[in-house]
């Protein structure tokens, strides 16, 4: 039998011109990895927003009905 050796490779580059010259898919999982933090932390700051935004309605409308009651 024959092996068939490949060299496959794929190059990360960020917008600064800084490369990440990474093999064998490691470079699309660098990214993944990259992308996934970042749309984590974008969704657990918006919960937050979301979560602080309510509670000051909540005690906003708390407030009006303890002053007409």
């Amino acid at each position: 039998m024959m092996g068939l050796k490949l060299k496959t490779g794929s190059a990360l580059t960020a917008g600064s011109g800084l490369g990440l010259g990474l093999g064998n898919g490691h470079a699309y999982a660098a990214a993944g990895t990259i992308l996934g933090s970042f749309t984590t932390a974008v969704l657990i700051v918006g919960a937050a927003v979301l979560l602080v935004v309510g509670v000051k309605k909540l005690v906003n409308s708390n407030k009006a009905k303890s002053k007409t009651g």
